[in-house]
């Protein structure tokens, strides 16, 4: 590697740092703060899901992070002159756009590495912590407001002494209301459930009303306590090694909900309406199956097209910034980064939506990226050229 390139190199990775730096933390910062407002959680236990969020703000932040330092370092090289003055020496420019490929082909294999190891661990973590922070968030509910509901589980107390509800009336929709001098809220994160513990109280069920002089317990799944979706059955969660067997898992679960909707006209003895009933259910699983099975089929690809942005971007962003010399980073950034929102996601939009519709294959995700390097070569041979 010559002087220049490790200077090129350096100077990349100086801005890129800090940049990656000052974004990172404002992407995370959203993370936190949105699902510390959509779960209610306490300050304490959002500074828990922070380590977590890294990952994926990091995925986020580096491909504009990467343009960012590109048209920053050829942006002030382009506006004194640096460039012409290299071509003088007869120095081939392509020597001096090679730093900024070579340092974003790094970037897109470090991004394919956090997509795929880093971002399940972060996500994963998250859904965590969220679900076993759910009975502190209760205690906080009622020991301000008095009154806490979410999902089918409604809490009304008279007090909150420590871990000890007096008087609570909890009802969980569609099996019980229940009324007891005091009660108290467990979790256990090994079975993920919520233990209520109520003593002296009245218990109403559809079935039957009884009075219980001593304790009585129930268990409550926590996850019907939180918005945030189970992340276990995600695809984008599943690391690369797995994909091919939870994709033929997959195949099958579909296969085998064709063979049943087929069946169901076939059953003898059951009323027409309890049969369209059964089928309307079964052809809604399908369909759910069916679009598991297309995420699965284009999740690897996905990966891969996504963490090879950093090349696009590096490329039009090394473009732009030799071809029209702004010294002011921010200027040739937004003068770059405009028309890539105007290209390249809208393209990545809508071909995601036809990959997952089924109507193009997984490999047409690449094609946002191709464009946008397309544009970007031809933007610095028209430059090498003059």
């Amino acid at each position: 590697m010559n002087a220049l390139t490790r200077t090129i190199i350096m100077e990349l990775c100086r801005v890129f740092m800090v940049a990656l730096f000052g974004l990172t933390s404002v992407i995370m910062l959203v993370f936190v703060v949105q699902d510390m407002l959509r779960e209610s959680l306490t300050p304490l236990t959002a500074l828990q899901l922070v380590p977590y969020a890294l990952p994926g703000a990091l995925i986020f932040a580096i491909p504009a992070t990467i343009l960012f330092a590109v048209c920053t370092v050829y942006g002030r090289m382009a506006a004194d002159n640096e460039i012409v003055a290299v071509k003088a020496l007869g120095i081939s420019p392509w020597l001096v756009i090679r730093p900024a490929v070579i340092f974003a082909l790094a970037l897109s294999f470090v991004t394919v590495y956090l997509t795929d190891v880093a971002v399940p661990w972060g996500r994963t973590g998250m859904y965590r912590v969220v679900l076993h922070s759910v009975h502190h968030t209760i205690y906080g509910a009622l020991r301000t407001q008095r009154a806490y509901q979410k999902g089918p589980v409604s809490i009304r107390v008279d007090d909150v002494a420590a871990q000890s509800l007096i008087r609570p009336v909890i009802e969980l929709e569609g099996k019980m209301r229940l009324v007891s001098a005091t009660a108290q809220l467990d979790c256990d994160p090994n079975a993920n459930q919520l233990v209520l513990v109520a003593n002296n109280g009245e218990l109403e069920t559809r079935d039957a009303k009884f009075r219980f002089p001593h304790e009585f317990r129930e268990s409550i799944a926590l996850e019907q306590l939180i918005k945030k979706t189970d992340v276990h059955t995600s695809p984008a969660v599943i690391p690369s090694q797995e994909l091919p067997a939870e994709l033929a898992n997959q195949m099958a679960r579909v296969e085998t909900l064709k063979t049943d909707l087929a069946q169901l006209g076939n059953e003898v003895g059951v009323d027409a309406a309890t049969i369209s009933g059964n089928k309307s259910n079964k052809q809604q699983e399908l369909e759910q199956a069916i679009y598991r099975l297309r995420k699965l089929q284009i999740e690897g690809v996905r990966r891969w097209a996504g963490s090879f942005s950093c090349l696009a971007f590096a490329v039009v962003g090394a473009a732009v910034a030799i071809r029209f010399r702004f010294s002011d980073s921010w200027s040739i950034f937004l003068f770059c980064f405009v028309p890539i929102l105007v290209v390249y996601y809208p393209i990545l939009a809508v071909v995601s939506d036809a990959v997952r519709a089924g109507k193009v294959p997984p490999m047409t995700l690449w094609l946002s990226n191709l464009v946008t390097l397309g544009i970007g070569l031809a933007i610095l041979r028209s430059v090498l050229k003059n």
